[in-house]
């Protein structure tokens, strides 16, 4: 009681980090953004390329701007897609190779979603692909090992997937 909080409403300091330990053990928020997200994107690219330039750019697109992280994450860039395939390997297969130069940018990512206000409604998710309808349910708690977007904007799912995609559209299954 009494205490401020840096995360939203009813999410405490020790709410932050519960369950998450050994998945960011030995991650830290301390180290430069710069050298962060070098690392991250070092790992993230899939072609031979110049990772310190392609850091230098996206740290260049969020200076001075608030929760860059957050920003970081949604560039189009190859950080976002990097970052989730590897930490689905770590949740699902134990590999934690590819994770181990990311684990700071992935830390601080969560550290800046978790100080965001917590969202209750209904949501639209893109995916390209099938998944099982009990596994999201109305009133569902669906808890991904990676970050992922979801929009209250049911055509925002329709524009990702075209009308055609693998996944579809059900206009039954919202």
């Amino acid at each position: 009681e009494g205490v401020v909080s840096r995360y939203s409403d009813g999410v405490g300091e020790i709410d932050v980090d519960r369950g998450w330990s050994e998945f960011f053990k030995g991650a830290s928020c301390s180290r430069p953004m710069l050298a962060t997200v070098e690392a991250a994107m070092g790992s993230a690219m899939t072609a031979k390329g110049d990772a310190k330039g392609a850091a230098e750019w996206a740290v260049q697109q969020v200076e001075g701007k608030s929760e860059p992280y957050l920003r970081l994450y949604s560039l189009d860039s190859p950080l976002c897609y990097g970052v989730n395939k590897a930490m689905r390997e770590v949740a699902f297969r134990g590999e934690r190779e590819r994770y181990e130069p990311m684990k700071d940018f992935a830390y601080s990512l969560h550290r800046a979603m978790m100080s965001q206000p917590k969202y209750e409604g209904t949501v639209f998710r893109a995916m390209d692909f099938r998944v099982s309808e009990s596994l999201y349910s109305v009133g569902a708690v669906v808890t991904m090992p990676h970050p992922t977007s979801a929009s209250e904007n049911p055509e925002v799912v329709r524009d990702f997937l075209g009308t055609t995609g693998s996944g579809g559209w059900d206009e039954e299954v919202q």
